[in-house]
């Protein structure tokens, strides 16, 4: 069985991809809905936004990385 995650993949075309690295960039999440990742130009960081669990109902957290490979440990946001 495979490793639970989120795995980078990446495309110099936008056509034909292929995963960055074997190991899953974030593990931590419920990985069951999308999860979006992008390049934040206000903060110069990656940004992704994840579903977590919290308290048993579902959540939102949110994760950031400066090369998209090493990222912080996804903290629920509060709204």
């Amino acid at each position: 069985m495979g490793k639970s995650g989120l795995f980078a993949f990446g495309s110099s075309d936008g056509i034909h991809w292929k995963k960055r690295q074997e190991e899953p960039i974030i593990t931590e999440g419920s990985f069951d809905s999308h999860n979006v990742a992008f390049w934040d130009t206000v903060q110069s960081q990656y940004v992704c936004y994840l579903r977590q669990s919290r308290e048993g109902k579902r959540s939102i957290a949110r994760s950031i990385s400066k090369d998209f490979v090493h990222w912080s440990k996804p903290e629920l946001l509060d709204f």
